[in-house]
């Protein structure tokens, strides 16, 4: 179980340092949102993916993001986390521009990894406190401590100095999780981590990633799965490369606003109480490619 020690934050927080004093690392407001994204638009070679896109979120607070294929999911994602530039409109971190925050861990897909990397999980985790650490300058005894404690709270200390190639599915994003812990990440971002996953190590990821709340972690994820995302998130934004809706689940997943979201993609099913099950096809559903 993960643990948060109470702490006083000051009005503005400097996270790093240079030799000189300087900061060369961006500055948290903590009078501003965790992420406040204002009218974004951005995609590729020209072509927006998402168009327009505008919400916010308080510190510790847990955002699902869903649509069908092809809704601009992974390209928002990039977007908060630095790796794609603004087309229109802006995202703040903390009051800032993401790309000068040490505090933001992106988890990709899967597939976008090469695990056949001869890397132990002790040193994928190190690669956490890269940013900490500094440029050329060696892991100091206290980074090992934070390896060891991540690992520890993801349950892989046993796997320490394995090679990455060895795990599972459900223990890989463990391991993204333990590097984020490393990397003392007040927001992660993760692309689609349940995709392959069965049943139990979904509710094993889950249960990590609802102890980030305790840690007051900003939570990001993209999801297809509508009813995981029902129950295990504060808020959803739902994509067709606008924004369909935002606000909590109550209000975002209704049978209009998801039927104009997913149209044929959707079943909709009563069931003896009135309610509906919902269950999202997968399908392709908005006009482009989800990258």
């Amino acid at each position: 179980m993960i643990h948060q020690k109470s702490t006083v934050i000051p009005k503005r927080r400097n996270f790093s340092l240079t030799k000189k004093g300087r900061s060369d690392q961006a500055i948290h407001d903590v009078d501003a949102a965790a992420v406040a994204v204002r009218g974004l638009s951005a995609g590729y070679a020209g072509q927006p993916a998402i168009v327009n896109i505008s919400f916010e979120l308080g510190r510790g607070e847990r955002l699902a993001v869903v649509g069908p294929n092809g809704a601009g999911k992974s390209t928002l994602l990039k977007a908060l986390a630095g790796l794609l530039d603004p087309m229109k409109g802006k995202v703040l971190i903390h009051g800032h521009g993401p790309c000068r925050h040490i505090c933001i861990a992106y988890v990709p897909q899967k597939n976008t990894l090469d695990w056949r990397f001869p890397i132990t999980l002790a040193d994928f985790v190190m690669l956490g406190r890269t940013q900490r650490i500094g440029p050329l300058r060696k892991p100091r005894s206290q980074d090992h401590d934070v390896v060891r404690s991540s690992l520890e709270a993801v349950e892989l200390t046993a796997y320490a100095q394995r090679q990455i190639e060895a795990l599972s599915g459900g223990q890989q994003q463990r391991l993204f999780i333990a590097r984020a812990l490393a990397q003392k990440a007040e927001l992660i971002l993760f692309d689609e981590p349940l995709v392959g996953l069965d049943v139990h190590t979904h509710r094993e990821v889950l249960a990590l990633i609802a102890n980030l709340y305790r840690r007051a972690v900003t939570v990001i994820m993209s999801l297809h799965d509508l009813s995981i995302a029902a129950s295990h998130f504060d808020k959803i934004l739902l994509l067709r490369g606008e924004t369909m809706g935002f606000g909590t689940p109550k209000a975002v997943l209704t049978e209009d606003v998801l039927r104009r979201a997913y149209g044929s993609c959707l079943q909709v099913i009563p069931d003896k109480d009135g309610a509906f099950i919902i269950h999202d096809t997968a399908c392709s559903g908005g006009e482009h490619e989800d990258v």
